[in-house]
């Protein structure tokens, strides 16, 4: 019995369909392509407004073409993305942002990238384009702008200072920016997502008040001698963020008090990210707030910049042993007693550049009894302290651990010794009939016994299987 195969004119797609199959590629030059399939597809690509919003300007971009695409563009809202180059001039791209200047009213989304290489930090920074200064005019206000991000790190950081007001901004992103003044942004409810870095934070929480649907908040800076402080006061009387789920803060020095007054205004955070330079002090005096104002944490990654620092991990134990948290960073902290348990819904586990006393290392991963994954990269013990008594974690599948190979202060003897304790740590860990993948490296560290060990529990394995 034949078959019959039909086919179906794709020439002759409704126009609704074919707008909607156009949309995933808006590059002027692709979209011109496909009008030269048939007269139909011509006749969609020139006649459809909205397939030619998302303009593009870059070095090679003549005014010709901008004007072609923003004629072809009519009223629609436009989305903006200019890139600067550092082997390309400045001037090249004026006369576009000129013309683009002339459109600000359409403007919905406006992103400033350029291709600047981390590794020429040290070379000397141009003055902020002249074009790109007048179409950020200050008090310039932008009636659609719901989306702005600027990487100001081409330029000379003290060179420009924004200043633009976006009633209905929704994202904004800043990145070595100097910021004139936060409350001419007129930051209010549509707020969504904000993260400012190396920007200077001054007056920045104090606009927050208004950004009741905040829901996601970066901020970082590491131009520590300009700002060597979270500028943070806990007299601000900010609202509560209830919908704020992503809390990520990176600074020189933080105020746990400050940082503990913050946490507890979102109470809904699901992932929290705290990193900072210098070694902190303790709180003025215990928490007597609610020890579950993190109870919906999920995710958590608290990081030293030089190491040896306990009092972060030591102050938030309380909160996270009372959270759901599920994944937990730690990158060169101080794990000593009491700092707590690392939480007894914790899936996955990654420790980095750790300081820790085996007891209480092992009483705080006992508690994991639903750990899945550990990664341990570089950690040491601080003492010879006596060896605990450890018991198999059920459900651990996966292991990764990377020994540390040199230390200034320890001999190599001394070190290969707490590597061994270490990895006597970690295979006393594994349920070895459940576990899939364990990766310890170097390799000379792990004990010929171990190895043994656990092949002859694969060989037992394999035998029930069979």
């Amino acid at each position: 019995m034949g078959c019959t195969t039909s086919t179906m004119d794709v020439t002759r797609l409704p126009f609704e369909l074919l707008v909607e199959i156009f949309s995933h590629e808006t590059k002027p030059n692709v979209l011109m392509t496909v009008a030269q399939v048939c007269r139909h597809w011509h006749h969609v690509v020139l006649h459809e407004s909205s397939l030619w919003t998302e303009v593009c300007v870059t070095p090679d971009t003549t005014p010709a073409q901008l004007n072609l695409q923003l004629a072809r563009s009519g009223a629609h809202a436009l989305s903006v993305e200019v890139s600067f180059r550092t082997s390309g001039s400045p001037d090249d791209l004026d006369q576009c942002l000129s013309t683009i200047m002339l459109e600000y009213e359409l403007i919905e989304a406006l992103v400033i990238t350029s291709d600047y290489n981390w590794g020429f930090r040290q070379t000397v920074k141009t003055s902020w384009p002249a074009g790109l200064v007048a179409l950020l005019l200050p008090g310039r206000i932008w009636p659609r702008l719901r989306t702005l991000r600027l990487n100001g790190e081409l330029w000379s950081f003290n060179d420009f200072r924004l200043c633009l007001v976006a009633p209905v901004l929704r994202d904004l992103e800043l990145h070595t920016v100097r910021v004139r003044d936060w409350h001419c942004f007129g930051l209010g409810s549509r707020m969504r997502r904000l993260q400012v870095s190396d920007t200077g934070t001054r007056g920045l929480f104090a606009t927050l008040r208004g950004c009741m649907s905040l829901e996601s908040l970066l901020v970082k800076d590491s131009i520590a001698h300009n700002y060597d402080t979270l500028h943070y006061d806990n007299s601000l009387a900010l609202p509560t963020f209830h919908s704020l789920t992503h809390l990520d803060i990176k600074w020189a020095a933080i105020d746990l008090n400050m940082l503990i007054d913050l946490l507890a205004h979102c109470p809904n955070a699901e992932r929290v990210s705290i990193s900072h330079d210098k070694t902190l002090e303790p709180l003025a005096s215990p928490y007597t707030g609610s020890l579950y104002m993190l109870s919906h944490l999920r995710a958590i990654t608290l990081r030293s910049q030089w190491g040896g620092d306990d009092t972060l991990l030591h102050s938030l134990a309380p909160f996270i042993d009372s959270s759901g948290l599920e994944h937990m960073e730690l990158n060169n902290m101080r794990f000593i007693d009491p700092s707590g348990s690392f939480g007894a819904a914790l899936r996955t586990l990654k420790l980095t550049g750790l300081v820790y006393e085996s007891g209480d290392l092992v009483q705080a991963l006992s508690q994991c009894t639903k750990l899945e994954s550990l990664t341990i990269d570089r950690i040491i013990t601080s003492t010879h302290d006596d060896r605990p008594v450890v018991m198999p974690l059920p459900l651990l599948r996966s292991v990764t651990v990377d020994c540390i190979t040199k230390h200034h202060g320890l001999s190599s003897d001394i070190l290969g010794a707490r590597n061994r304790r270490l990895v006597d740590i970690i295979m006393a860990l594994l349920p070895l009939p459940g576990v899939r993948e364990v990766t310890i490296r170097p390799i000379p560290l792990a004990r010929t016994t171990h190895i043994s060990l656990t092949i002859g529990h694969l060989r037992t394995v394999m035998d029930r299987l069979s």
